[in-house]
């Protein structure tokens, strides 16, 4: 019989095994998904996103894992990666120690996809050592410790969308191996395009390491050669050595897998060698090793490297030479030896100011940088701002003698900080020569420029400093403008150019310094200048953001000016100036070379309202026959005139502005004065002797052919001789040319002057030749009988009495005319005396005897009428209708005498004739053939 007591236990006991068996089975089949939950919040926990993992039930011997996949965002670009199939094969007692005997993938993808960011990459922070350690510290083990035995790649598929060549897609596959603690790997890489390459690798308990990179074609080379071998004891530490041979135009595709190397750099080709050899105390990681005072590195490097072409800036990149490095925890030190070099050719159309420019370019030598001694760098990268220092001397060339361009420069330190570039310091000596046939900047070509500019450069503290030295020079051939050119000019340096320019507060300064220019001849229009030499004295030159302000002294020396019409006297040119981005100011001084003639001068022009003026004054300048005349200064001299005693002074201002509000507007000149001042000038205008002209008149002049006097003029002339002598004449004299004229009106007011004794004078003389004719009347007051028949040069004809008159002129621009003029005698009368010769009685009485009576009655004839009527004609015909009234007290006749006598003279051949004119020429023709001619 059975216990009733016992039967509810044992049902208890019974359902509780139920139970745990039960919660065993689901946590069986539950395994898979809490472990791949598991894994997947592990995942997620590292920064990655859209992770699935998928687990099957574990077993005794392996563990499938069918699928990982996850996504990772790195800057502008998305890596997805997805592994498939991934088998664990174990045996439990190793897995109880972590060791898994084999690993197998089937399939790997990984897709990295999206654009490269403009933004730059995030430094590494200061202390990057801990951060490299971890993956480093594998490779400074000289036994390895992989807890695996074997790993099976099956196939694996990258693809970078912004890589570019035949490894954008690539196919991997391979194997490593760990057979007693050496490791042997070997990786096969295909791209979609060309041949497969295979990557060898392992590495020993010895601290022996080997890698291979070749590819599959029969008998070439390999792309990737290195080996290093590694000791550690207690008593010595760690040392290690190593060689590296890299084929670089079959390694770069690799490096463009990883790196968006672009088309130019995949081109590269060539070889590098590195030779390394270390030491260091510390045992136990890569960190402490990296920090460990006592750690040494030496190696040496060679490098032959050529690349196509970088960019559209240059092509045919050349780099060979060799250098040897050393490097502690501190500092890295690199010496370049003297056989390293680097050329290239740069592209002349980055460089052109236009299309002639480039065209002269093509075929320049490459800029050529080669040491000239050995080259001492250093990097200090346990200190924060990674100092780093060049001892050079470094010789940059571009082109060789034969070259039309050339420059060659040599730097010979230079030092900064990594983390401030702003930081670095540099001194560079240098020589940029060079000459193109050829040079066109807009309206203005050179059929030669040739420059040479030597000095030295030197960089420190963000400021610039530039010396050129006195050797520096610039010289162009023909050079062609507007309606113009200009022969072979240079500008030489008289002494050093020293410049200055501040990076942060975008300032320019120049030191004070001289230059000579040399501009033999100037062609411009129907104008030819020739100068014998320039000099540019720069007293200051600065500037500072848009600000700039700049001082100095411009003489031109010997200027020869060649016009049309006559030739100005050689002369010197002093040109002061003061210029900034609102106004320039300037002082001119112009003396002739021989001092006789100076001119002083001032200019003011405002940039951004475009508006300026001008003034210059001559000084007055005094003639002489025997020293200085106007012909004398200015040869040759073709005019009628010439002025050849007192003095003569100018002066001149004038104004301009824009003819509009518009940017692209000219700028015109809206108003000139001019002011000639004459003090007792003398001179001639073809036959005419001018004695004692004084005045000032000031002309106002909107342009050539618009121009009046400010103010009447007062003008007082000593003599003015055709032949008559006019005297003491004094007027107020206006003068005005209009939109239209042909000539200038002339307006005299108040005219007075002494003539024959007596005055000549009108109340207005008005003259307008562009609208003739031009009408006036001359009053004549008090003249004298006997100066009147003095003309006639007549022997024995005497006379007395005043003559009084009014006299009416018509004026056109060809001929003079005289209508109803008319001259009388003041009474009370006066005498008329003709005694002739025999000869010329006798001549008078052959020809009409009743002249007897007549000349008789001339012999002392007391007249009290005398009156003429006066008509000029316009060929140079006079005619006086004369009356004479009176009677001879010596014929003892009581019936007065009448005389009507009409007189017809050419008066230009009268004037020609006359004795003084006779002088005149005499004199003239004397001083025109004496030796002063």
């Amino acid at each position: 019989p059975v216990s009733h007591s016992s039967k509810p236990i044992w049902r208890k006991v019974v359902w509780w095994l139920g139970v745990v068996v039960s919660f065993n089975l689901a946590i069986f089949f539950l395994l898979p998904k809490l472990a791949a939950l598991f894994v997947e919040r592990q995942i997620q926990a590292i920064g990655l996103k859209n992770v699935n993992v998928e687990f099957e039930y574990p077993g005794l011997r392996q563990t499938v894992i069918p699928l990982i996949a996850f996504e990772k965002d790195m800057d502008s670009e998305t890596a997805a990666l997805i592994v498939r199939d991934l088998t664990l094969k174990y045996d439990l007692h190793e897995l109880a120690v972590g060791f898994l005997k084999e690993v197998h993938i089937a399939k790997i993808q990984l897709d990295i996809t999206g654009r490269p960011s403009e933004q730059p990459l995030s430094p590494l922070p200061h202390d990057s050592s801990s951060t490299l350690a971890t993956p480093l510290a594998f490779l400074a083990k000289p036994q390895p410790d992989i807890p695996l035995g074997k790993l099976t790649l099956g196939k694996a598929t990258i693809f970078r969308e912004q890589a570019t060549g035949p490894l954008r897609r690539l196919t991997v596959s391979g194997m490593l191996a760990n057979q007693q603690g050496a490791l042997n790997a070997t990786v096969t890489f295909q791209g979609v395009q060309g041949e497969a390459y295979t990557l060898h690798a392992s590495v020993n308990p010895r601290g022996e390491m080997q890698v291979l990179l070749d590819s599959k074609q029969e008998n070439a080379a390999p792309l990737l050669e290195m080996e290093s071998f590694m000791t550690m004891s207690q008593a010595s530490g760690v040392q290690w050595k190593g060689t590296l041979n890299a084929n670089l135009k079959q390694a770069t595709p690799f490096l463009a897998l990883l790196m968006p190397l672009g088309r130019d750099l995949e081109r590269v080709k060539g070889n590098m060698t590195v030779h390394w050899n270390g030491s260091s105390k510390k045992l136990e990681s890569l960190q402490g090793i990296l920090h460990d005072d006592s750690s040494q590195l030496h190696g040496v490097v060679q490098a032959d490297v050529e690349l196509p072409a970088w960019g559209k800036t240059s092509q045919n990149i050349v780099l060979r030479g060799s250098g040897e490095f050393n490097a502690n925890s501190s500092e890295v030190r690199f010496d370049f030896s003297p056989t390293t070099s680097v050329s290239a050719i740069l592209h002349p159309q980055e460089f052109s100011v236009n299309g002639n420019w480039a065209q002269n370019l093509q075929d320049t030598e490459p800029i050529h940088i080669q040491l000239k001694d050995t080259l001492q760098t250093q990097l200090v990268f346990n200190q924060k701002d990674l100092p780093w220092s060049i001892d050079g001397p470094i010789r940059f060339q571009f082109g060789e003698e034969r070259s039309p361009i050339g420059i060659d420069a040599t730097m010979t330190t230079a030092s900064g900080q990594l983390s401030d570039p702003w930081s670095t310091s540099a001194n560079i000596q240098f020589a940029m020569r060079g000459s193109l046939p050829l040079v066109e900047i807009q309206d203005v070509s050179a059929d030669e420029l040739i420059w040479l500019f030597t000095g030295q450069m030197s960089l420190e503290n963000q400021t610039l400093q530039i010396g050129l030295t006195e050797e520096s020079s610039l010289t162009t051939g023909l050079i062609r403008f507007a309606q113009g050119q200009a022969k072979r000019s240079a500008i030489q340096f008289n002494r050093p150019v020293s410049l200055t320019y501040d990076f942060p507060l975008k300032r320019l300064e120049v030191e004070p310094s001289t230059a000579q220019l040399f501009v033999p001849t100037i062609q411009w229009k129907d104008h030819t200048v020739s100068i014998s030499h320039l000099s540019l004295d720069l007293q200051d030159l600065s500037a500072e953001e848009e600000k700039w302000k700049a001082k100095g002294k411009l003489a031109l020396f010997g200027v020869k000016t060649i016009l049309t019409q006559f030739t100005p006297p050689s002369t010197n040119l002093a040109i002061g100036f003061e210029a900034n981005p609102e106004t320039l100011q300037a002082g001119i001084v112009a003396e002739t070379t021989d001092k006789r003639m100076r001119i002083k001068g001032r200019l003011e022009h405002h940039f951004h309202a475009r508006h300026g003026q001008f003034q210059a004054t001559v000084t007055p300048q005094p003639f002489s026959p025997s020293t200085i005349t106007l012909a004398r200064l200015i040869k040759p001299w073709k005019h009628p005139f010439d002025l050849t005693t007192g003095q003569l002074g100018l002066s001149i201002a004038c104004l301009w502005k824009p003819t509009s509000a518009h940017e692209s507007a000219g700028i015109a000149v809206t108003r000139g004065d001019i002011t000639i001042a004459l003090n007792r000038i003398g001179g001639y205008y073809k036959n005419i002797l001018l004695e004692d002209v004084t005045t000032s008149l000031t002309i106002a002049a909107n342009d050539a052919r618009n121009f009046t006097t400010l103010s009447p003029a007062r003008v007082s002339v000593g003599s003015l001789n055709a032949g008559i002598g006019i005297h003491n004449a004094t007027f107020d004299l206006n003068l005005r040319l209009g939109e239209g004229d042909v000539f200038p009106t002339v307006d005299l007011e108040n005219f007075s002057a002494d003539l024959l004794g007596g005055q000549i004078s009108s109340s207005r003389i008005y003259v307008d030749l562009s609208r003739p004719p031009s009408l006036f009347t001359l009053k004549l007051d008090g003249l004298q009988l006997q100066k009147l028949l003095e003309l006639e040069q007549q022997k024995g004809l005497n006379g007395t009495g005043i003559l009084d008159g009014v006299v009416p002129l018509t004026l056109t621009p060809h001929s003079v005319e005289i209508h109803n003029g008319r001259i009388e005698g003041r009474a009370p009368g006066g005498m008329i005396q003709f005694q002739p010769q025999e000869g010329t009685v006798q001549s008078l009485l052959q020809a009409n005897p009743q002249m007897e009576m007549v000349l008789q009655s001339l012999r002392n004839f007391h007249y009290d009428v005398l009156r003429a009527d006066v008509e000029y004609q316009a060929d140079g015909t006079m005619n006086l209708m004369t009356r004479l009234e009176g009677k001879n007290p010596d014929l003892h006749q009581t019936r007065p005498i009448h005389f009507n006598l009409n007189v017809e003279e050419n008066i230009p051949a009268l004037l020609k004739s006359l004795r003084i004119i006779n002088g005149i020429e005499e004199q003239l023709e004397q001083y025109f053939q004496g030796p002063h001619f």
